[in-house]
């Protein structure tokens, strides 16, 4: 949903057919998810690795080249639960008001078949307008619906 000053957010919901450690694993592995998103225009890359499960993430659209630098974290909520947050972090890259937060809900619904819910949040700067956030929307949120 694109909102006025070029924020907006959005939301993506599916079932994998798939263990719930797999769906967690595919879902951390920047790499493997880097190779799923050039489909859709949107490369990511790890910059570094923090501390336990933490990585700082370097997104990039590349029709627009517009980059997105953020910190990826994974929290075991329960034996059923798992949640991965994305969070902007300062950086200066080529489009410096461009921010990306999002949370990816990976629930256990059965022995192979595991949940995936994906919110967005967007703000790529106080000139872009709404047709660019609903097109930057769709890109980010397609990895969940091709996973």
């Amino acid at each position: 949903k694109p909102e006025e000053g070029g924020k907006g957010w959005g939301k993506a919901v599916g079932t994998v057919r798939t263990g719930f450690e797999d769906a967690a694993a595919f879902f951390w592995d920047v790499e493997k998810l880097g190779e799923l998103s050039l489909s859709k225009g949107v490369k990511r890359i790890v910059e570094r690795k923090g501390k336990g499960f933490e990585v700082e993430v370097k997104t990039i659209e590349l029709d627009k080249k517009r980059e997105f630098f953020s910190t990826m974290k994974l929290h075991k909520v329960d034996t059923n639960t798992i949640i991965i947050t994305i969070k902007p972090i300062k950086k200066q890259g080529k489009n410096k008001y461009a921010k990306e937060r999002a949370l990816l809900k990976i629930s256990k619904v059965k022995e192979k078949e595991t949940k995936i819910e994906l919110v967005a949040k967007l703000e790529l700067g106080e000139n872009v307008g709404e047709w660019a956030v609903q097109e930057s929307l769709e890109k980010q949120l397609a990895v969940a619906n091709e996973a």
